[in-house]
């Protein structure tokens, strides 16, 4: 059987200083727009360059936005994943001192105090 050690707080500082990287990629890419207008003033007007280069920023844009898209659903899932294992921890804890608990109190039998059937 496999087994997990996962230490809660060092997922949460990894999801804090990825966020903290993700969160530069909007205003690095903020100036592609100004990129793509003086990559097509420096072609000089051409008929067939202008329309190729605005087609490449418009395509690297899209690719771009995936990986946002992509980093974001990364981050919400080790978070979600991280709380499942929290919760998870707790329930077999409550589970296992309601078991603990049950087994310190039996019930008395027809002879006496014993063990308590379930």
């Amino acid at each position: 059987m496999s087994s997990y050690r996962i230490l809660p707080s060092g997922v949460q500082d990894v999801l804090t200083s990825t966020q903290t990287e993700a969160q530069k990629l909007g205003p690095a890419l903020a100036p592609l727009q100004g990129w793509v207008e003086t990559a097509v003033e420096a072609t000089g007007g051409s008929g067939a360059v202008a329309p190729a280069l605005q087609a490449f920023f418009q395509n690297q844009s899209s690719h771009l936005q995936t990986i946002a898209r992509r980093v974001e659903a990364g981050l919400t899932g080790a978070h979600n994943a991280t709380t499942a294992y929290v919760e998870g921890d707790l329930e077999m804890v409550t589970d296992y001192q309601a078991a603990a608990a049950r087994a310190a109190s039996p019930t008395p039998g027809p002879f006496g105090p014993g063990p308590r059937a379930e």
